[in-house]
């Protein structure tokens, strides 16, 4: 189709125009609401073309992008649509541009209403499949990943594919009916027949419950789907958060939930962990990892719900619950293999949240202080809450006095936070200077710096990072690179979240006196991107460390590179910036370390099991034979007791507190615990223990 250019208006303007259009805008239930939903559409366009840092062209790409994203995010294990219908929707492919510009919802139309459809014909076949006996002797196969799957030709076909998809849920249940008979006296264990019954009874009750939630979903919730697709072909940040949306965004930041502390996402018809809230109930209990896929849901005394290609605030709502009772996650991790774990429902403490600090002591003599930061806090709401600057000055002169020769700074599975505290906190190991470049997408960049000129720790400082360090994690470190004032250990990147999002209230683009029955939600749009001082971004390529140390996620596609359409590394000038010490001071320092990582057994070890972990990630095509799937459990499960070793505490060092614990409302028991988690985590920790070695090196 023709290239189009949306026009770029501001939002204040956005409103005059809507209000000539809609003078007496209203909502109405679940019904279509022809002049809020464009209205909504028109505010969205205009919200991306002004506030967006780098807004594409309203053309065929833009067309293609939204096509696919909704395709995806509708059915993106083609479990619902046709080839004939998909065949049908590709005309639109390149025409959703000229659609968009004239808040046409007409692709909408025609592909919500053939999913309605398809949904009546789906629920009818899982009764059917359901009523007679698998055979489980027989050798087939089933596909889980999206982009790997074919339509279905037609109806026909499509009920195969519910067969397989059924007798694969089956197999499970029925695998682990006979894990838990073979527990049994033999006297007491029933027989194949009756478990087999029982696994397709207990499937068929999870489909009815299933096709029962799907059928409670509104117009708007498939609606909020499209207008999702949109925002997100600009950037993967981009992103329409309805009223309810935002509600639940709105909670999971204000750090104080009654649940799991667990932030979950949708992703190839899967329940994905993608961060575990610090001092949550999952973090505490902590069997829950990131990346490990939710599969089943289940109150305590209750029976497992399948949650595969359930909706994401469906499986929210039933995973939260009051403070104190239990929730079991059925999951499958990276390696395969499926655990259950229960979950006491808790309040976030929010002190776990915070900066923890420790003195750590080798038989050497050599004492190191370690600072772990899971977030860089702060007190947004101005009403006296803590910071995490003020927090790192306390730890760091603290750390001093009890004479530590080094620091080990933790910033692994730091998602980021306050660019202001990152500033401050850079500046408490440099003199003075800039830290990091803001760029808006047309505007210069403003270079934020340190400007004290005092340095409150000069010592030697190495930083651990992940390739769940994004954000501000990684402006701290990249700084601290670039001026060659730390070593930095880690996995071989880090995220490579280079942007910085905002959200904006789109019913402030509305105009005066407008009345709405809801609010239309909000817009959360990508307005920037960081720049390290060296020029550079970190956007895809994150951080790379000084030092590589592999870990479970080194050869698995994680971070902003395996996002659709995220934004370009790009490079603008450098500033004006003194290293720290001279240039390649630390060049023997690690290489020393890299010569350590590629003998010492333990490290060879990581690698073999990162190296394995890539491959199970590889695995998308699953069996059908039960004896076969019963094999390859076995053979998963010996291979998972070969890196028992890597849980191992490691000898020769005792660990001492140095912060005060402040929260009065915990008693003795709970604080003893988190204190004995905490240094039993880095006793066992090889990462930690690397940097010591590190200091040691540094110090000579």
């Amino acid at each position: 189709m023709k290239r189009l250019l949306i026009l770029v208006l501001p939002l204040m303007l956005v409103a005059g125009i809507l209000a000539a259009a809609y003078p007496n805008f209203t909502q109405s239930g679940n019904e279509p609401d022809p002049e809020r939903e464009t209205l909504l559409y028109r505010a969205l366009l205009a919200g991306l073309a002004e506030l967006h840092y780098d807004p594409l062209e309203i053309d065929d790409e833009f067309s293609k992008r939204c096509f696919k994203m909704y395709m995806d995010d509708m059915d993106n294990t083609k479990r619902f649509y046709t080839q004939q219908q998909y065949n049908r929707y590709q005309a639109y492919a390149t025409d959703l541009d000229d659609l968009s510009l004239e808040a046409n919802l007409e692709f909408f139309e025609v592909t919500y209403k053939d999913f309605l459809e398809q949904l009546d014909v789906v629920e009818g076949f899982y009764k059917d499949i359901l009523a007679e006996p698998f055979n489980f002797d027989k050798d087939e196969f089933i596909e889980f990943e999206g982009e790997k799957i074919n339509y279905a030709k037609d109806n026909l076909e499509l009920r195969d594919y519910w067969r397989k998809t059924l007798k694969y849920r089956t197999l499970l249940r029925l695998n682990n009916l006979i894990d838990q008979e073979n527990e049994k006296e033999k006297a007491e264990r029933r027989s194949y027949v009756e478990l087999e019954e029982e696994a397709r009874e207990k499937v068929e009750d999870g489909q009815r419950k299933y096709f029962d939630r799907l059928k409670k979903n509104t117009r708007n919730d498939y609606l909020n789907v499209y207008f999702g697709a949109v925002t997100q072909a600009f950037d993967p940040h981009t992103s329409y958060f309805p009223p309810r949306e935002k509600e639940n965004f709105d909670i999971r930041m204000s750090g104080r939930l009654e649940g799991i502390g667990a932030s979950l996402q949708e992703d190839d018809g899967y329940t994905k962990v993608v961060r575990i809230v610090p001092g949550s109930a999952s973090w505490k209990q902590g069997d829950l990892e990131v990346d490990d896929l939710i599969i089943k849901v289940a109150q305590e005394d209750g029976e497992a719900m399948d949650i595969v290609n359930m909706r994401l605030s469906d499986v929210v709502q039933l995973i939260r619950g009051k403070k104190g009772t239990t929730v079991l996650l059925t999951v499958k991790k990276v390696d395969g293999t499926i655990k259950q774990i229960p979950i006491v429902r808790d309040v976030v403490n929010l002190e776990e949240g915070y900066l923890k600090s420790a003195v750590i002591q080798q038989e050497t003599g050599q004492a190191t202080g370690y600072i772990q930061l899971p977030s860089f806090y702060a007190d947004f709401s101005g009403k006296g809450g803590r910071n995490c600057h003020e927090d790192m000055k306390e730890a760091l002169i603290d750390l001093q006095k009890k004479n530590v020769e080094g620091i080990v700074l933790d910033l692994r599975n730091n998602g980021g936070g306050s660019l202001r505290d990152v500033i401050d906190i850079a500046g408490l190991f440099i003199p003075q200077g800039p830290v990091v470049q803001v760029k808006p997408g047309k505007g210069k960049p403003s270079v934020y710096r340190d400007r004290d000129g005092e340095v409150l720790y000069d010592g030697p400082l190495v930083i651990l990072t992940n390739s769940f360090s994004a954000s501000a994690s990684e402006i701290l470190a990249a700084a601290m690179q670039d001026y060659d004032r730390a070593i930095v250990i880690g996995s071989p990147s880090t995220y490579g979240k280079g942007t910085v999002q905002r959200f904006f209230e789109l019913d402030n683009a509305l105009p005066r006196g407008t009345k709405l029955s809801k609010p239309l939600g909000s817009l959360k749009v990508t307005i920037q991107k960081f720049y390290r001082i060296d020029g550079s971004t970190n956007q895809k390529t994150g951080v790379i460390p000084d030092i590589i140390i592999p870990d479970a996620y080194s050869y698995i596609p994680t971070g902003e590179s395996s996002y659709d359409y995220a934004l370009p590394f790009d490079k603008i000038k450098e500033t004006d910036y003194k290293e720290y010490f001279s240039p390649n001071s630390y060049s023997s320092t690690i290489t020393n370390s890299k010569q350590r990582v590629q003998t010492d057994t333990r490290y060879k070890a990581l690698e073999t099991n990162a190296r394995q972990r890539e491959e199970l990630s590889k695995m998308t095509q699953y069996t059908l034979n039960l004896t076969k799937h019963r094999e390859r459990n076995e053979q998963l499960e010996a291979a998972a007791k070969e890196f028992e070793e890597l849980d191992k505490e490691i000898e020769g060092i005792t660990i001492s507190e140095t912060k005060k614990v402040t929260d009065e409302k915990l008693d003795d028991k709970t604080v003893q615990d988190r204190r004995k988690s905490f240094h039993d985590a880095i006793r066992k920790d090889l990462y930690i223990y690397e940097g010591l070695q590190v200091i040691a090196d540094m110090m000579q």
